[in-house]
């Protein structure tokens, strides 16, 4: 996985928001899901040991930006009904884009920017180890905020720092 890790992360720091565009916390936000990079997905998972779904690893990161609190465990589909007051026409960084049916979303990733996200995916049921994750080629990975064709919106999370 290192030799993953070692090309993915140039990729990655091209992408970053220049220092000048954005608050210091918005900033660590930033660099904290990047570090995240190539860790593994699993089913379920929440931790950086084991492995992240896409909830597990979302829900990292807002409760890393104090966004949500520390007990709380919500699925795809909970996060999207925890934002539904907050919908957005378009992504742009800390932004949830959702995918699935207009009924539920089965799908969650984080926008760094208008075109890319990251998200742990790449897995389903199945992956429930390090092994089955490596097997599957599924992990904490960067894509376009619109590769996937279910789409179904974004929110945008009332984070603390930012003037609404």
């Amino acid at each position: 996985m290192l030799p993953f890790i070692l090309k993915v992360l140039p990729t990655l720091a091209a992408l970053a928001p220049k220092q000048c565009d954005v608050n210091p916390s918005e900033k660590l936000l930033y660099d904290y899901a990047i570090s995240h990079a190539g860790l593994p997905y699993k089913w379920g998972g929440d931790d950086p040991i084991e492995g992240y779904d896409c909830s597990g690893f979302v829900l990292e990161l807002m409760k890393a930006s104090n966004q949500v609190p520390m007990s709380i465990d919500l699925t795809a589909n909970g996060l999207y009904n925890l934002y539904k007051d907050w919908s957005v026409k378009e992504p742009s960084f800390g932004v949830l884009a959702f995918y699935g049916t207009e009924s539920r979303a089965t799908h969650v990733s984080f926008c760094l920017n208008e075109y890319e996200c990251i998200e742990a995916g790449g897995g389903g049921r199945s992956v429930d180890s390090a092994q089955a994750a490596s097997r599957d080629n599924a992990y904490v990975r960067v894509r376009p905020v619109r590769y996937r064709k279910d789409l179904i919106g974004f929110r945008h999370p009332p984070y603390h720092w930012r003037k609404l």
